[in-house]
C-alpha cells in the first residue's frame, strides 16, 4: 500500500521536463522551477535531525571572512625585535593583519 508522500510525489525529471517545455519567454523560468521545487521538497516535519549532535561548545571557532565580522581594533604603539617585524614585513601586504591573526591563534590555542 502507497503511503500519503509516495501518492503525492512527482518525478523530478518529469518535473524538469515540463519546466522546459513552459518556459517563459523572458528566458528565465525561475518562477518554474520554485514551484517544482516547493512541490518535491520534504516537508519540515518530515526531516529527521535526531543524530545531528547539538553544538554547545564554540571555544573551537575561529570567524576568518572579515568582509562580514570585522572585530574592534585598537592602534597601539608597540616594540617588536627587528627579526620578528622583518619576517612579517617580508610577507607583503596585509603584514600586519597577518601579524594579528598569528597571535589570536596563539590566544585562542592557549599558548600566551
Amino acid at each position: 500500500m502507497q503511503t500519503e508522500r509516495e501518492k503525492t510525489e512527482r518525478d523530478p525529471k518529469k518535473e524538469a521536463l515540463n519546466i522546459q517545455k513552459h518556459k517563459k519567454n523572458d528566458g528565465t523560468g525561475y518562477e518554474d522551477i520554485i514551484k517544482a521545487c516547493e512541490r518535491n521538497a520534504i516537508p519540515d516535519s518530515e526531516i529527521d535531525c535526531s543524530e545531528i549532535p547539538p553544538i554547545n561548545d564554540f571555544s573551537g571557532f575561529h570567524f576568518k571572512n572579515e568582509k562580514y565580522f570585522k572585530p574592534k581594533r585598537e592602534q597601539v604603539s608597540i616594540r617588536f625585535s627587528k627579526y620578528l617585524l622583518d619576517h612579517f614585513r617580508g610577507m607583503g601586504k596585509g603584514w600586519q593583519t597577518k601579524l594579528n591573526d598569528f597571535l589570536m591563534e596563539a590566544v585562542a590555542r592557549g599558548e600566551i
